[in-house]
């Protein structure tokens, strides 16, 4: 079991006619945990999660003016890993394999528009 502190790191990104997104640092929690099922073969997961602010400025079509919003967002990402140790003992080489899946849901009004 262990307890993860994250970081997501600030991004501007630019788009055309003046769009754009700003997404603020911010700083996550996570845990995650693992079962060994023998000396070789364990399953591993964890989850962490954000709450980053941001700025969006997108191209209003039918005014031609521009609008910005300013919202958060919850990051949230679980992943789980199977580990296969190759021998036993202190020094062990191993393959591991995993799946792992993120969510970036918006937290305001939706918004529709170039």
């Amino acid at each position: 079991m262990g307890l993860q502190v994250v970081d997501t790191s600030s991004e501007t990104l630019r788009g055309e006619e003046g769009s754009g997104l700003s997404v603020g640092s911010q700083t996550g929690w996570g845990i995650s945990g693992g079962y060994n099922f023998s000396n070789r073969l364990a399953i591993l997961g964890d989850w962490t999660w954000s709450k980053p602010s941001y700025d969006a400025t997108f191209l209003i079509e039918d005014t031609g003016e521009f609008e910005t919003i300013s919202a958060s967002l919850n990051i949230n990402t679980l992943q789980v890993k199977g580990v296969f140790y190759f021998t036993e003992g202190a020094l062990a080489p191993f393959i591991e394999a995993g799946l792992g899946w993120t969510s970036n849901i918006a937290d305001g009004p939706p918004t529709t528009g170039c």
